[in-house]
């Protein structure tokens, strides 16, 4: 949608790597992107252990696309943006979550700006719920920043911990032998205020949180472009 309404490009060549993430993530970009009339001029599948994309960046060139979609990762994503660039298609690559990392703007180089890259809910820095987890985080001194996910998955735990404490309290502060059963069904009714805003979750187990970010590279690093709710 944000390619279509927002970026304006109309003519997209699809690319995956073949894996499940990357190939349903373009499946799915390939149909909402038709849908909105979206033309897609060319489809390629690369070789995920591969470094060299050459023929797939001629193919592009050649396809007259404004855009570029990828399915995969940064590994794969960043040496293809930059041959991309280096064919002539001087036009953004745009992909998912699996390409939002610092290494992927250490890949692609300077042919990486303008790239596009989409992400569950609204970068962590930027929300006053995540202010205490972000400077704790700083003040640990981890080697790894927290990225996409830091916030998340320090959510996700203290989801599994509020499941498991709401079991112990149904059963006189002990664990039930069947506990691991009892704690799945507890955590449909997990609900909180966490670092990344409200955890609960809906009747088929997802998050009610449907906030997606879009992040371009711009000044060696992932600049917001927009935030908001999806809808579909």
């Amino acid at each position: 949608q944000y390619v279509y309404n927002d970026a304006k490009k109309k003519k997209v060549f699809v690319i995956d790597d073949k894996k499940t993430y990357g190939a349903g993530l373009a499946a799915t970009f390939t149909e909402e992107f038709k849908k909105l009339g979206g033309q897609v001029v060319g489809t390629e599948h690369i070789n995920p252990e591969s470094k060299d994309f050459s023929a797939v960046a001629t193919k592009v060139k050649n396809s007259g696309a404004d855009v570029v979609y990828y399915g995969g990762e940064y590994p794969q994503a960043g040496p293809l943006s930059k041959q991309i660039k280096e064919a002539g298609a001087k036009i953004p690559l745009v992909g998912g979550d699996g390409i939002y990392s610092a290494d992927f703007i250490k890949l692609s180089g300077a042919s990486g700006v303008g790239d596009l890259a989409t992400s569950v809910g609204a970068p962590v820095e930027t929300l006053p719920s995540a202010k205490e987890f972000v400077a704790n985080y700083k003040a640990e001194g981890y080697k790894e920043a927290f990225e996409a996910y830091g916030g998340y998955s320090y959510d996700s735990a203290w989801a599994i911990i509020e499941a498991v404490k709401k079991v112990v309290e149904d059963n006189d502060g002990k664990l039930p032998d069947d506990a691991r059963s009892k704690v799945v069904d507890a955590m449909q009714n997990v609900s909180f205020d966490g670092v990344t805003g409200k955890v609960s979750f809906d009747e088929f187990g997802d998050a009610t949180n449907k906030q997606l970010t879009v992040y371009t590279v711009k000044g060696g690093d992932w600049a917001t472009v927009k935030s908001g709710t999806f809808t579909g």
